[in-house]
């Protein structure tokens, strides 16, 4: 099922209808669809994974956000060339 909105105002109250334990329900699915399904290249996905699977763990998490930090920092170097 998908939800699109045209206004990020509705968009946003509707997330923040959602029961807490529900969005992180939510969001490790997406995450564990991204890794199963993506494993070739999550290296696009680090940045949404950060967000999506701070339900299943802070290591996990800590190691995508250092992933995309140093994504991060390759792009802005290649930026400066």
């Amino acid at each position: 099922m998908e939800y699109i909105f045209k206004h990020a105002l509705a968009q946003e109250a509707t997330y923040e209808s959602i029961l807490l334990q529900k969005r992180r329900e939510l969001h490790a699915r997406v995450a564990q669809a991204i890794e199963t399904l993506f494993t070739e290249r999550l290296e696009e996905f680090y940045g949404l994974l950060v967000i999506t699977i701070r339900g299943r763990g802070l290591d996990k998490a800590q190691a995508y956000l250092l992933k995309a930090g140093d994504q991060a920092g390759r792009i802005a170097a290649d930026a400066e060339r």
